[in-house]
């Protein structure tokens, strides 16, 4: 880190993935509680074709870095920081008010952050952080499911776009952790074997109406819907039909309206997840690194395993490649890009 500037990749103005190019930016400068990273690896997530498409205040003169997945080392610390020091190894989210990690070096809140699971590798690590946040905020935190898993026995959940990022992470927390019988919805034969092996009990086809696939299952209600499914809404209309009273209903990635489904009742709970609603609001931020910190130890305990599917070399063809696979649906998992070397 002898030279003042970086090398990163992002955008000057919103679009499709043509958009991104190389930028030269200064390395960051640490606020009190932030520590500066050396990134060795970057997640990359639907929410950063949402900035890059739909980000304002962008142009020439304010460019935006996006990404908001990294696992690397810690190589320079605020002054208000105690829990790491220099030469940690951590894994984190990022934030969306802030530049992001498709960059050599990022700075970050040290709250929202803990040491790498050591079972893992960068590369396997920096795909998880935001989609296991969301997937523990979601089915723990907001939609309170007992993390007792005796007290869950017979109970039932399904989990939409079970082979995305967050999908996968979730049914694996859902079936291992908290003990319920897991239905996923998949929209493509080869991700059954995914989903499977993430731990879903059952694999449905999320094309066709949702209560004619439970039942073929031998499903009639469940007591809790996690709704992940970026690509396809039209089913959330009939998750009145399938939700027990007195159920709950999590929305991680598309925001719907509670007036698209009336479930009066049925005393149903229809709660939202947003990751980054504790960075941007300045609240609970050390809840973040606790939950990650949980979930390492699942992770070298061999309880979870990392969703990471594809591991590419950080470049800007890649990046646009993976914006374009994404937003076409085609991703199993997670893609995560390592050998950050932009200087």
């Amino acid at each position: 880190m002898n030279k003042p500037y970086m090398h990163a990749i992002g955008f000057t103005h919103t679009g499709g993935p043509q958009v991104f190019e190389l930028l030269t930016l200064p390395i960051p400068k640490l606020e009190p509680y932030e520590v500066l990273v050396e990134v060795m690896a970057i997640g990359i997530n639907p929410v950063d074709c949402k900035v890059r498409k739909h980000a304002t205040k962008v142009s020439e003169t304010n460019p935006i870095v996006p990404g908001y997945d990294a696992a690397g080392v810690i190589v320079a610390i605020g002054s208000d920081v105690t829990k790491f020091d220099i030469g940690d190894e951590v894994y984190y989210a990022g934030n969306l008010r802030k530049q992001g990690t498709y960059a050599p070096y990022h700075a970050i809140d040290s709250r929202v952050i803990a040491r790498r699971p050591t079972l893992l590798s960068y590369s396997e690590a920096a795909g998880i952080p935001l989609d296991a946040i969301s997937a523990w905020e979601a089915l723990i935190d907001r939609m309170k499911i007992p993390e007792d898993p005796t007290e869950n026995e017979g109970k039932t959940i399904l989990i939409t776009a079970g082979a995305g990022g967050i999908g996968s992470i979730a049914i694996q927390i859902a079936k291992k952790i908290l003990g319920l019988k897991v239905i996923a919805s998949a929209s493509r034969e080869d991700t059954h074997d995914w989903i499977k092996k993430c731990g879903a009990d059952s694999v449905i086809n999320s094309h066709n109406p949702v209560s004619d696939e439970l039942d073929k299952v031998g499903v009639w209600q469940v007591d809790y819907i996690l709704h992940c499914n970026e690509q396809e809404t039209e089913n959330f209309k009939h998750f009145r039909d399938i939700i027990k009273p007195f159920g709950v209903i999590g929305v991680v990635t598309t925001r719907v309206q509670e007036d698209e489904i009336n479930l009066f009742n049925k005393n149903v709970k229809l709660l939202y997840e947003i990751m980054f609603e504790k960075v941007l609001n300045g609240v609970e931020l050390e809840r973040q690194g606790e939950i990650l910190k949980i979930i390492a130890n699942l992770l070298d305990q061999k309880i979870l395993f990392t969703t990471v599917r594809e591991t590419k070399v950080f470049n800007l063809n890649n990046v646009k490649e993976a914006h374009e696979r994404l937003e076409k649906g085609e991703v199993i998992g997670k893609i995560v890009m390592d050998q950050v070397d932009l200087l």
